[in-house]
Formats: C-alpha cells, structure tokens, sequence
C-alpha cells in the first residue's frame, strides 16, 4: 500500500467518525425529538457520546458535570444592547452551571453565561487537562486541592471574566499550570500557588476607580502581555513579569519585572467609553454596560502600543493581539 493511498485511508476513517457526531439540544424552542432534545445538561451529557455538540437554548437555569469529551454551544450574552446579533431571535443569554470533571478533556464552551468549575472531587486523582472557554461571560473556578488530580492547560479566549479563582487556598491546593487568558474583559483573576504557570494577555480590566478590580497573582509565575489595567496590584504579584502593559495606578517605588510599561494612564485617552465619562458601562454587571467601552480611541497611546506572537506591533486591549483571539461583541 502506498503512502498517499495509506493517508487517503485514514483522512476518509476521521471524516466519517465525525458523521456519526450527535447535536443535542436544551432548552429548544421548538418541537422536541427524541434522542436530540433534553430537560437539562445533565440529561444530554448522560446520553452525549465523546465528541457530540450541546446547543444551550434557555435563559433558564440548567447544569451538569461533563464526564466526556464534548462541544457546548450557547448564543451569546449582552444582546440587548448589541443588537442584530441575535441568532435564534431573542436577547436571553444561554446561560448553564458548568462543571468540567473527570473525563473532560478537550472540551470546548463556546458562547454561554457560566458560573464555570473545572474540578475533580471524586478523588481519582485523574489529570484534567485541554480545556477551552470561548466568548464566554461568567466567573470561573479551580477546585483543585490535595489530594486530588491536576488541572491544566485551561484557556480562556475572548470572554467576560467575572473572577478567576481556587476553591481552596495553599496549603490546602494544588498549582493549576498552563492557564491561558486572551483577549478578556476581567473583573478580578486571583491566583495563589506558587507553582501555578499563566500567561494573562490583550486583557482589560475596568477603570482605576474600581479599586476592586484587579489581577492579583501572588505566587504565582505569569507573564502578563499587552494589557490595560485600572489597577494591577503589581508589587505583590511577586513572580509575574509585565511587558507592554498601560496601569492606571501611579508607578510603583520598585518598578515590577518587564520592559515597556506605562503607568499612571488616563482612561479618557485611552478608550471609547462610549463618547461619555461613566465608567459604569465598562463593568459587565451595570445595566449600561456595553462592551464598545473597550474600542481604543482615536490618538490612544495604547493604539500599537504592544507586541503580538510575531514581534509585530498590536494594539493593546481586547480588540488587539493574535487575529484569532480579538474580541467579539456579545459572544
């Protein structure tokens, strides 16, 4: 057998194990089939075969442990103000508890309002690794503590980061390591273990007059890229290393480790804020929130002020960095 009729082989056994791939369904509006529609995300997990999608149709509450490899799809958050992005025509988010236990590995949380666990308390020590949130609005959590397995490789792309945070803190956890953040709008990410590894970058947090809006990384080692930060804490994140960031608290007496970093900045010359000077609409929880807030204004210093993966200048913020990750409206 040759090796082009060897490739042509197994490209046909891929295509047609991606056939046999089920769409499952909560929470939909219309006629209910059997096999496809489901109460709640348990239910359709419980029935989901590795690799099988789950559409989230409600606003209602719905949650569920995932066990298995899968691809949960939701429609979107924030879509009264962003109008004429609505897909199945309404302004509800899709909204579901979502935990991502032990068999998880590989999935992929597009478009739903969490809260979001990634957690093994079964006590089968089992790793929990490759996990995906994209174009997300919710908080998310590690339980993650002695004992019990490992979590990592989480990436967290283009979402509302209502916090970021361990169940548990050291002694009583264990590190989370290769945890990615692109292209977010945070609330507050606080991290603690020593041996937790992340890298934070093209993020955003809300203006310096929310005080409680901050990355706090302690221990931890990141590397924080291309971001805009109302206030960053950054003399107690001990092992992190900026690059390319704008702070809007003053500059510190011992300038943390990094190069390019611009403290003291004006929100008013760095973003949109909508044509107005009410920070409110930058935090995800006012009714005026709008994420238009974050678009960098015209003459912003932040307007190719970073550096993306391939040494090209970018602008800083959700809207720059990597073309995969940039923000997009509503999810």
């Amino acid at each position: 057998m040759t090796t082009k009729v060897f490739t042509l082989i197994v490209a046909a056994l891929f295509f047609c194990s991606l056939s046999f791939a089920t769409i499952r369904r909560v929470g939909y509006p219309g006629i209910q089939l059997s096999g496809v529609d489901y109460a709640d995300l348990q239910s359709a997990n419980d029935a989901a075969n590795a690799g099988d999608t789950i559409q989230i149709y409600s606003s209602s509450a719905t949650s569920g442990t995932i066990n298995k490899q899968l691809v949960i799809i939701g429609f979107g958050y924030n879509l009264a103000t962003n109008t004429g992005l609505q897909a199945i025509g309404t302004s509800a988010p899709s909204s579901a508890a979502i935990t991502c236990g032990v068999g998880s590995n590989g999935t992929i949380v597009e478009g739903i309002s969490g809260p979001f666990q990634i957690s093994d308390l079964t006590g089968s020590t089992t790793p929990i690794s490759n996990i995906t949130f994209e174009r997300c609005n919710g908080s998310f959590s590690f339980l993650n503590y002695n004992g019990y397995g490992l979590i990592s490789n989480i990436t967290i792309i283009s979402c509302v980061v209502q916090s970021v945070q361990f169940g548990y803190n050291p002694p009583g956890s264990n590190p989370v390591t290769n945890l990615q953040i692109y292209n977010c709008i945070i609330e507050q990410v606080t991290l603690y273990d020593p041996g937790t590894t992340a890298l934070i970058e093209n993020c955003v947090t809300v203006s310096p007059v929310y005080t409680y809006s901050n990355i706090s990384l302690n221990d931890a080692q990141v590397l924080v890229n291309n971001c805009i930060l109302g206030y960053s804490n950054s003399t107690a994140n001990v092992n992190t290393v900026y690059n390319n960031n704008f702070f809007g608290d003053s500059q510190p007496t011992s300038l943390p480790a990094g190069t390019n970093n611009r403290w003291g900045q004006d929100w008013g010359a760095i973003f949109n804020r909508l044509g107005g000077t009410n920070d409110a609409a930058g935090l995800y929880n006012d009714p005026t929130f709008a994420e238009n807030y974050y678009i960098l204004k015209a003459g912003s210093p932040a307007i190719n002020g970073g550096f993306n993966g391939a040494k090209a200048a970018t602008d800083c913020g959700i809207f720059g960095g990597e073309a995969a990750y940039v923000y997009k409206l509503s999810g």
